[in-house]
C-alpha cells in the first residue's frame, strides 16, 4: 500500500503539469486566469505534494504495519532521513505554517545535524519573532516583553499552590501509596525512594504495565500506540514519564480528581479562572522517573505560563554520577542557566520558550503542573485566543464553574478533504477546482487509502500526528492542545 502512495503522489506532480497543460474546455478557462494567480495555484499545491512526501517517508519508512515498497526497484526508497528534504521544499514554496518548519527541524536532528539554521530561517521568514521561542500558536502582542523566567511571587495563583504546598503533597503521598507503592514519601526533602527500589521503575528496572502504573498513564522513550513514537520519540529522549491528568484543555478528568480531591477543588474552584479555565492549558501531577530526560522543545502556545509546585525531588545523595552538575534540573531560554526544584517552592516560566529537563538521579521527581493564563491577557483577550469551541467551554467555566468531562470519549470530527480552498469567484473557481483542486483530492484519496488503518485520514490529522511525536507537542510533558493554525494543504487565497 505504500508502494501504492508513493507512485500515486509522485503521479501527482506528473499529473498536475500534464492537466495544467492540456487544452480541454475546463482547463482552457484555467489558461484565461491571471498568470499570476495560475502560479500562486501551482505553487501551494506543489508545496502540498512536498509535504505529502515528507510526511509518507517520515510515517511510512519507520511503520512496518504499512507495508515498505522495498520489492519495488523503481520508486525511491522510503526513509526518514529523506523526509528533511521535502520538508525544506514544501517550506521553500509556502513557509506559511508553522508546523512545516518544526517538522523541517526534526527531521534535520534525528540526522545528527543542529536544527538552529531551520530555526533561524523561519525567523526571517516572521513565522516567530525569536529562534528560542517558537510555539504553534503565537499571540504577538506578547512578544515584545516575552522572556522564559517570571517570578513565582508576581502570581497569585502560585502563592497559593506554594501556601496548600503539605496537603497537596498529602494527598499524592496518599495515592502514590496505593498506586505506586515502589514510590516513598519521607519527610519533605527526604526524596521519593522505599527499599532502595527506584521509584516509577528506571528505563531498565521495574514492572511498566498498566497495572503498575495504576492510575497513572506512562510514557516510555521507546513505546508507541502507533509507531510514529520511532520518529524521535517524542519529547521524551530516555527513560520514562507518568503522569495524572486533573484537568486538560478546559475539562475535568472526574475519575482521576476524585482520587486528589482537596487538590483537585482548589484547581477547579479557588483558582479556576487563572489556572483550570484554560482551554489550551492543563493541570496534572507529574513522575519524572530515574534516568529520563525530556530533549529541548517548545510548548504549543504563548498564551499561557507554566507552574511547576515541586512535591517529590531527589535528594543530593541520589545523584547517579550523571554529566551534569545538577542531576535532577530543568533549562528554559536559550543561554538561561538551569535551575533544580526545591521542595515546596514554585517554578514559574514561559514554555513556549525551548525547554529541557532531566534526572540523572535514581530517585523519581513529581511536580504538581499547572498552567496558568498568561498576566499580560485581559478576559476579553483570553477569549480572542481561542476558537469558537474552546471559548464556549472557557466562559462556561468562568462564569458557573461547570467543567466537560476529560474522560469521557470526544466523537471525532468528521474527515475533511484536503483540497484547496479558491476565492476568486465565478467560472474562474470553477477552473481552478477542476485543475488544482483535482489533483489535491486525489491526493488526500490516496492518504486516506494508505493512513486509514491508523484512524487519520485527513493531511491535517498526518500532520498532527507526526509533528506530535516529533517535537513533543501532545506528548510526554506537553498537556494542553492549542487550536492550531489552519494545515498546508489546505489554502485560502483571493486573486489580487
Amino acid at each position: 500500500m505504500v508502494g501504492v502512495a508513493l507512485h500515486g503522489i509522485l503521479g501527482c506532480q506528473h499529473e498536475m503539469d500534464a492537466l495544467l497543460r492540456t487544452e480541454t474546455p475546463q482547463v482552457g478557462e484555467w489558461h484565461s486566469l491571471p498568470a499570476a494567480f495560475r502560479t500562486e495555484c501551482e505553487r501551494l499545491v506543489r508545496a502540498a505534494l512536498e509535504l505529502d512526501l515528507g510526511l509518507l517517508h517520515d510515517f511510512c519508512a519507520v511503520d512496518t504495519s504499512a507495508s515498505p515498497n522495498t520489492d519495488d526497484t523503481s520508486l525511491p526508497p522510503l526513509r526518514a532521513e529523506n523526509a528533511a528534504s521535502h520538508y525544506q521544499s514544501s517550506a521553500a514554496l509556502d513557509g506559511s505554517d508553522r508546523r512545516v518548519w518544526q517538522l523541517y527541524a526534526a527531521a534535520v536532528r534525528r540526522a545528527g545535524v543542529d536544527p538552529s539554521f531551520v530555526h533561524a530561517a523561519a525567523v526571517a521568514r516572521g513565522l516567530w519573532a525569536r529562534a528560542d521561542q517558537r510555539p504553534l500558536q503565537l499571540v504577538p502582542s506578547l512578544v515584545p516583553h516575552a522572556r522564559a523566567w517570571h517570578d513565582p511571587e508576581s502570581h497569585p495563583a502560585c502563592r497559593v499552590l506554594v501556601e496548600q504546598f503539605a496537603a497537596i503533597r498529602e494527598e499524592l503521598c496518599a495515592l502514590l501509596a496505593r498506586q505506586l507503592p515502589a514510590v516513598a514519601c519521607g519527610a519533605p526533602g527526604g526524596g521519593a525512594v522505599e527499599g532502595g527500589t527506584p521509584c516509577g521503575g528506571g528505563p531498565a528496572t521495574g514492572d511498566t504495565s498498566a497495572s503498575a502504573s495504576g492510575v497513572f498513564s506512562e510514557t516510555r522513550a521507546s513505546a508507541s500506540a502507533h509507531g510514529l513514537a520511532t520518529l524521535a520519540g517524542g519529547a521524551l529522549s530516555n527513560g520514562a514519564w507518568r503522569d495524572l491528568t486533573l484537568y486538560v484543555n478546559g475539562r475535568r478528568h472526574e475519575a482521576n480528581c476524585a482520587l486528589v480531591p482537596r487538590t483537585a477543588a482548589l484547581l477547579g474552584w479557588r483558582l479556576r479562572d487563572d489556572t483550570s479555565s484554560h482551554s489550551c492549558g492543563s493541570a496534572f501531577f507529574s513522575l519524572l522517573a530515574p534516568g529520563a530526560r525530556l530533549r529541548p522543545h517548545c510548548g504549543p502556545t504563548n498564551t499561557r505560563l507554566r507552574a511547576h509546585l515541586a512535591l517529590l525531588v531527589p535528594t543530593a545523595a541520589a545523584a547517579a554520577g550523571g554529566s551534569h552538575p545538577l542531576p535532577c534540573a530543568m533549562r528554559v531560554g536559550e543561554g538561561e542557566r538551569p535551575r533544580a526544584w526545591s521542595e515546596g517552592s514554585c517554578f514559574l516560566f514561559d514554555d513556549s520558550f525551548e525547554h529541557e529537563v532531566w534526572n540523572e538521579t535514581h530517585e523519581s521527581r513529581v511536580v504538581l503542573i499547572v498552567d496558568l493564563w498568561h498576566p499580560g491577557l485581559s478576559r476579553e483577550e483570553r477569549a480572542a485566543t481561542l476558537d469558537p469551541a474552546r471559548r464556549r467551554r472557557y466562559e462556561a467555566v468562568c462564569r458557573t464553574g461547570a467543567f466537560e468531562r476529560a474522560d469521557t470519549p470526544v466523537a471525532a470530527p468528521s474527515p475533511r478533504a484536503a483540497a484547496p480552498v479558491l476565492a476568486p469567484g465565478g467560472a474562474a473557481h470553477g477552473a481552478a477546482e477542476v485543475a488544482v483542486g483535482g489533483v489535491s483530492r486525489h491526493c488526500a484519496g490516496l492518504h486516506a487509502r494508505v493512513l486509514g488503518a491508523h484512524g487519520m485520514r485527513t493531511l491535517d490529522r498526518v500532520v498532527s500526528a507526526v509533528l506530535a511525536e516529533s517535537e513533543g507537542v501532545g506528548g510526554a510533558g506537553e498537556r494542553g492542545d492549542p487550536p492550531l493554525p489552519t494545515p498546508s494543504a489546505t489554502f485560502a487565497f483571493v486573486q489580487s
